[in-house]
């Protein structure tokens, strides 16, 4: 069976994390928000952080991204991508209020 040429995308991709945003989450949190919240005691320790810091998006609305400082946090690339944050979701928004303030 031949395939042809892919089709180009008909919908653009999701817009990227003001370079702005991304430092100041970086500077607030300084460090994986899964090692912190084991740290405080709100998380069972499980495995170390390893990989870079990345930005993990907190809220989503209809299925996209929200690209506020507020719905933002930092983890480590092995606590991002295995999805320890996204189960550890509660703990990271009581996290954001009592930072935020919200």
């Amino acid at each position: 069976m031949l395939f042809g040429k892919p089709e180009r995308r008909r919908t653009p991709r999701p817009e990227r994390v003001d370079p702005a945003d991304a430092e100041y989450v970086l500077r607030r949190d300084g460090e994986c928000v899964i090692a912190k919240l084991e740290r405080l005691g709100w998380l069972v320790p499980r495995k170390p952080c390893s990989g870079r810091l990345t930005i993990e998006h907190v809220l989503r609305e209809k299925g996209r991204r929200v690209h506020d400082r507020r719905w933002m946090v930092v983890a480590c690339l092995f606590h991002n991508v295995e999805g320890e944050c996204s189960r550890s979701r509660v703990h990271v928004r009581r996290y954001l209020e009592g930072i935020e303030g919200e």
